[in-house]
């Protein structure tokens, strides 16, 4: 009975050590102006995928101050802090309430307490 509990945090274990290591093994591709490059690629589409990535990087266990001062460099104070405070927001909602939404747990320890439990 506990290899159906273990199973998904392995799978997120091995998930995590292929990101590293593909992180580890690609690093010398991440280059400052490439980056810069292919942010400006993206036009409008930038400040939500910045928004997006900010939000996941909890699940990666990135820590959003790094996220923060890239944003920053990439959209300017202004716009970067902007944008840095909304990916928080959704980063908070999605660290905080989607786990607890999962099944087998209660909707009782989601923070705005306003959730349901799927199949509710």
């Amino acid at each position: 009975m506990i290899w159906p509990r273990l199973l998904p945090r392995l799978d997120l274990a091995l998930l995590l050590a292929m990101a590293t290591a593909w992180a580890i093994s690609h690093r010398q591709g991440l280059d400052v102006a490439a980056i810069e490059a292919a942010v400006g690629d993206m036009g409008a589409w930038a400040p939500l995928a910045y928004i997006s990535l900010f939000a996941l990087a909890a699940v990666l266990f990135v820590p959003g101050s790094i996220l923060s001062l890239a944003g920053g460099g990439l959209f300017g104070p202004v716009w970067g802090k902007a944008y840095a405070l909304l990916g928080a927001t959704v980063r908070g909602w999605f660290g905080g309430c989607v786990p607890i939404l999962s099944p087998g747990s209660t909707p009782h320890s989601c923070p705005s307490g306003s959730a349901t439990a799927p199949g509710s």
